[in-house]
C-alpha cells in the first residue's frame, strides 16, 4: 500500500506489480488488492478485462496521505518514484477513454510524478 500511496490517489495493479521490489505478477497483486478492497480501504474503478489490469482509488484520502508521509523521501519514496517514471515512459499510452476520463487521470498522475522528480533532481 505504501507504493500505491506514492503512485497517487488513483493507481493500477499493473503499475504496482511492476514497481514492487518483489517483481510479482499482476494477478497476485489483484488478489491482494481484492482483500484490501473487501475491507473498504480502496475501491476498484475500472477493470481492463483483456489484460487483467485493474485501476483502484483510495476511499480515504487521509489514509493515502498518511501512508505517503510515513515514508522517508530519500530512502523510500525516491526509488519508487524513479521506478514509476521509468515504467510510465515505456508503457503509458494516452488513448484510453472511459466515463471517468482515464487519459486525464494519467496526465494528472504523470504531472504529479514529474514535479516530484524535479525535486529529486535538485537534491
Amino acid at each position: 500500500m505504501q507504493e500505491a500511496a506514492v503512485i497517487g490517489p488513483l493507481f493500477s495493479s499493473k503499475l504496482l506489480a511492476n514497481i514492487t521490489k518483489r517483481n510479482i505478477e499482476v494477478e497476485l497483486v489483484n488478489q491482494n488488492l481484492d482483500v484490501i478492497e473487501d475491507s473498504d480501504l480502496i475501491e476498484m474503478v475500472y477493470n481492463e478485462v483483456q489484460t487483467g489490469e485493474r485501476y483502484y482509488r483510495f476511499n480515504f484520502p487521509l489514509m493515502r496521505t498518511a501512508l505517503y508521509q510515513m515514508q522517508c523521501f530519500n530512502t523510500q519514496r525516491k526509488p519508487v518514484l524513479k521506478q514509476i517514471i521509468a515504467y510510465m515512459k515505456e508503457n503509458i499510452i494516452f488513448n484510453k477513454i472511459t466515463e471517468w476520463n482515464l487519459e486525464k487521470e494519467f496526465y494528472l498522475m504523470l504531472t504529479y510524478i514529474m514535479e516530484n522528480f524535479r525535486v529529486m533532481q535538485e537534491d
